[in-house]
């Protein structure tokens, strides 16, 4: 089982989850969002921002750049986790206000708007977008094998003050 969901409920909380959902949501697109809502989720609490005196303090607000759908599932389980996360929708690149963000997950379709200031500002950046990691976000999704994994660019993480716990490191497909 993966360390990064370490409790032995989470596969049946996950299963659980899907109950409560609509059946006009396809199935593959709703387990998908799920996942990637519970990877925010756990990454939220072993993810933390250095501050100038040098101690860790937890990412607490999330901004989504997603669609409508995303963000229900994403809502949900933030409530289900019962997480300390606040959620803002960011519909609209044009309407992105980032400074109160400390995690901004960006959805694929979305990642072709992604202003290039996000890259310099030091906030958590994941997506589900080929080459996301690559092009200096911290953590990106991707499909391998039929299961989400990801890759973590550690030294954007570093620059972006963050601090990132071994088992993320440990657990990702590929450190860069």
């Amino acid at each position: 089982m993966n360390r990064l969901f370490a409790n032995k409920s989470s596969l049946s909380f996950l299963l659980m989850i899907f109950l409560f959902y609509s059946s006009t949501v396809t199935t593959e697109k709703l387990q998908k969002d799920q996942l990637i809502s519970a990877y925010i989720i756990q990454f939220s609490k072993l993810i933390h921002r250095i501050n100038t005196k040098g101690k860790k303090q937890p990412l607490l607000r999330a901004c989504l750049l997603a669609d409508e759908g995303f963000t229900e599932v994403f809502i949900e389980m933030v409530s289900l986790y019962k997480s300390k996360l606040t959620i803002k929708s960011l519909y609209e690149v044009e309407q992105l206000f980032v400074s109160n963000c400390h995690i901004i997950y960006i959805q694929e379709k979305y990642s072709n708007e992604i202003p290039e200031i996000l890259f310099r500002i030091g906030l958590f950046l994941i997506s589900d977008s080929k080459l996301f990691a690559k092009r200096k976000g911290v953590i990106e999704l991707k499909k391998d094998q039929g299961r989400i994994r990801y890759i973590i660019n550690l030294s954007q993480a570093k620059k972006n003050g963050l601090s990132v716990d071994q088992k993320i490191i440990g657990n990702a497909l590929e450190v860069l």
